[in-house]
């Protein structure tokens, strides 16, 4: 059995996003787990408003890295992501996760030097 069938990938997927304040850059991600998701869901289920608060952005440090696929944020850091930076990253986390339309286009199996646009 070829196990990167079910084991997540440390390649990085290049992303092109849109921030906020109307620049494009390239942005790198890594495919989260399924237990980093499964982690995600919980608290999000949870009605724990601490769990709740931050459990987006810990998705985020656990995927946003560098060209290399080294991660760049820690999960600390990760609680001063403003709004608009989580919300501007977040849909590329959860695509590069195989989650949602545009997840096809993210799949950690293409060239990581490929940019699927948002």
């Amino acid at each position: 059995m070829d196990k990167s069938k079910i084991l997540t990938s440390n390649a990085p997927v290049a992303r092109e996003v849109k921030f906020s304040d109307g620049t494009t850059e390239t942005v790198h991600f890594r495919q989260v787990s399924a237990g980093q998701m499964r982690r995600w869901r919980a608290a999000e289920a949870s009605g724990n408003e601490d769990e709740t608060c931050f459990a987006m952005q810990r998705l985020v440090a656990a995927s946003l890295c560098d060209g290399d696929g080294k991660l760049v944020l820690s999960e600390a850091e990760s609680q001063n992501l403003t709004a608009n930076g989580l919300t501007d990253l977040f849909p590329h986390v959860m695509a590069v996760a195989g989650i949602g339309e545009d997840a096809k286009k993210s799949s950690p199996s293409v060239d990581a030097s490929t940019s699927a646009a948002s």
